[in-house]
């Protein structure tokens, strides 16, 4: 992901024209210099951040932030006698100019130029030097990084944090449905999904296997995987699957082995780590046009009536902004009670709607407001008893919770049959390395900042190559109502 600075006249198109436009997407036209020419048509990339520069005007400065959103194409206004941006040497032919499209996200206080040349760490920064007179110039990482004044700050965390996260979540046309078509139940609740989420009809990809097996041979999954490319279009960020058996290609689960192909240094011989996710805590809103992966989810359930209520309840909770509770708890299983060092972080996220609450015991029992529940326990007792609100995301740290629909400890779909929405469990022994389980600060705060539940609990798991996740992928409750 790069970051650029893009000057617009105010008096053509200010950031308050550029959030009005239809779904907030401005082509960016009029570019006549050929050096920002070429950065549009050789080096941006859909989902680059921008700053938004009003120039020429009484106070030039920073007004809002905004994101590529196209690759480049021909500018059209070369082509066109009317307009003063006309060319009459550029041939349709051969087209002398291009233009990206660009998304507006947000307009913030205006931070004047010389609020920026007064920044000491930004001395370095390519549009404050004397003489410069591009139109479209980088901002390095570290000059983001850098930025110290409040304003700024926020524009800097807009990208590197889940800040504002609503305005950049994955959205239903760039999620694809995997249904097997030897699979009656596979077939009826992919049918469902994409029917509840409006899944356009190129997103519906087909697939045909033996439904009877747990775990596919590498060579038996590299040929489903084959099936699927040949369908997935480019945009697709992601993958929703609509099965809970199989759920495991050789040593990986099976929606890391579709989100990153099969690739044995996802995982462990014996009690080791694994390759690194670089999806984890990551800015990131296309995972797959900038990591050249695509998280996947399954829709896991044992009957139609359970998958058709899990996908109900992801629906429902869309936009909700719940008051719940996140549950976290330590418990005497001294072996899996491994993530409560980082519980003290969680803390930092309560807010008025969301409480945390760190308890010292074995289970839960009678809470009525689940919002989140993170426990390391081999079984875990008294889930008749508690309300899990629409959304909720819950999990424990044991050995085999990943296998589907039994296991010989407690399987992660107990939690969607007791009302969860989304949850996560291994299917090789992770030996209790914490890093290859949710981190519960990253998903509850990336969850909290807007972000789909597919992007917040990927984002959370450090070596996902050996866990399953499971859930309705694009439960949002705290996305932005657009409406």
């Amino acid at each position: 992901m790069q970051f650029w600075l893009m000057k617009t006249e105010p008096g053509e198109c200010s950031i308050d024209d550029a959030l009005a436009a239809p779904r907030r997407i401005t082509p960016w036209s009029g570019v006549r210099n050929y050096q920002s020419r070429n950065t549009m048509r050789d080096a941006m990339r859909v989902g680059d951040g921008v700053l938004f520069y009003h120039s020429s005007c009484a106070e030039p400065g920073i007004a809002g932030l905004a994101e590529v959103a196209s690759g480049s194409r021909p500018d059209p206004t070369q082509f066109d006698r009317k307009s003063g941006y006309y060319d009459a040497k550029s041939k349709r032919e051969a087209p002398r100019w291009v233009l990206v499209d660009i998304r507006a996200l947000k307009k913030t206080r205006l931070v004047p130029i010389a609020e920026l040349k007064a920044q000491k760490a930004l001395a370095r920064m390519l549009t404050l030097r004397p003489g410069n007179r591009l139109s479209i110039t980088p901002v390095s990482d570290a000059e983001w990084a850098a930025t110290s004044d409040h304003a700024l700050a926020c524009l800097k965390n807009f990208f590197a944090a889940p800040i504002l996260a609503e305005l950049r979540a994955l959205d239903r046309s760039q999620l694809a449905v995997i249904v097997n078509v030897r699979d009656p139940l596979s077939v009826q609740i992919g049918e469902y999904y994409a029917e509840r989420r409006r899944i356009i009809f190129q997103n519906f990809i087909k697939v045909s296997f033996a439904p009877d097996k747990a775990t596919l041979t590498r060579e038996e999954f590299e040929q489903i995987k084959d099936q699927v490319d040949r369908q997935t279009r480019p945009e697709v960020q992601a993958y929703a699957l609509t099965w809970a058996a199989p759920y495991r290609v050789g040593c990986m689960s099976i929606t890391s082995a579709f989100a990153f192909g099969y690739d044995e240094a996802l995982c462990a011989e014996g009690c080791k780590p694994t390759r690194r996710s670089p999806y984890f805590n990551s800015p990131t809103r296309l995972p797959f046009t900038q990591l050249r992966m695509r998280p996947t989810m399954s829709l896991a359930s044992r009957s139609f009536e359970n998958a058709k209520a899990l996908i109900d309840r992801g629906v429902q909770a869309d936009a909700t902004s719940p008051m719940g509770t996140a549950y976290l708890l330590s418990t005497s299983d001294n072996s899996r009670d491994v993530r409560t060092a980082g519980y003290p972080r969680v803390d930092k996220l309560q807010t008025n709607r969301v409480r945390v609450r760190r308890l010292a015991q074995d289970e839960l029992r009678d809470a009525a407001d689940v919002l989140f529940y993170f426990i390391g326990k081999e079984r875990v007792h008294g889930l008749e008893t508690l309300g899990f609100l629409a959304g909720a995301i819950a999990d424990h740290v044991t050995s085999s919770g990943g296998e589907m629909p039994e296991s010989g400890q407690m399987s992660a779909l107990r939690w969607l049959e007791a009302g969860a929405t989304g949850s996560y469990g291994t299917v090789v022994e992770p030996c209790a390395i914490a890093q290859k389980f949710p981190t519960p600060a990253v998903v509850i705060g990336r969850y909290l900042a807007g972000e789909t539940l597919i992007e917040a609990y990927w984002k959370s798991v450090l070596m996902p190559g050996q866990g399953i996740f499971i859930g309705e992928p694009l439960a949002a409750p705290f996305r932005r109502d657009d409406k």
